[in-house]
């Protein structure tokens, strides 16, 4: 997070324009660039102007922060469990696609969670079972839609959203302490 996002884009940019691109598909159509943070955004923009870009996060809460008009090119990869967050995730995934935003989720093993995707809409899975994946996908395209999640699914969720909101309250407290010593000038001692 403390990387120079300009130095950082350029670097990406410099290196993907040193390798020549398939005559058939330029890198651009097929490299989705991944930013955690909004301060990426202009120099994805300055950089890499036509390429497109995902917000990569656990929070749904700081995903908004994407979901305005000033980023229409940004879709986002969430952690599966924070789009599952009762209420809060749904409706997230719902507010993404009236904006026409792909959603998608990482990483999602387990079969019923894999129905929970797909049946929320969601624009793309990241899984580490593939085979799984397609397997479902055909038997929910032939009728079989059942989605049972366990309560305990649920619950992780509710943990992990518990976890990001005491991980995001403690990195801006502890951000905004580095920022504040920063900024102030050396205290001097007047007797």
């Amino acid at each position: 997070m403390d990387d120079d996002p300009d130095l950082m884009m350029s670097c990406i940019a410099s290196t993907i324009a040193s390798v020549p691109p398939s005559p058939k598909k330029p890198w651009n159509q097929r490299i989705l660039l991944g930013v955690w943070a909004i301060k990426y955004l202009e120099p994805c923009a300055t950089h890499l102007p036509s390429f497109s870009i995902a917000y990569v996060g656990f929070s749904t809460t700081y995903a908004r922060f994407f979901l305005t008009t000033k980023t229409p090119n940004v879709a986002f990869n969430m952690l599966f469990w924070s789009l599952q967050m009762f209420l809060i995730g749904p409706r997230f995934i719902v507010d993404a696609h009236a904006q026409a935003r792909a959603v998608y989720a990482w990483t999602v093993n387990d079969e019923q969670n894999m129905r929970w995707c797909i049946e929320h809409g969601l624009d793309g899975v990241i899984t580490d079972n593939v085979n799984k994946f397609i397997g479902v996908m055909e038997a929910w395209k032939k009728g079989s839609r059942e989605v049972n999640v366990s309560w305990t699914s649920y619950v992780f969720s509710v943990w992990v959203w518990m976890l990001t909101m005491t991980i995001g309250w403690w990195y801006r407290f502890h951000k905004e302490k580095t920022l504040r010593k920063k900024r102030a000038p050396d205290a001097q001692v007047i007797e």
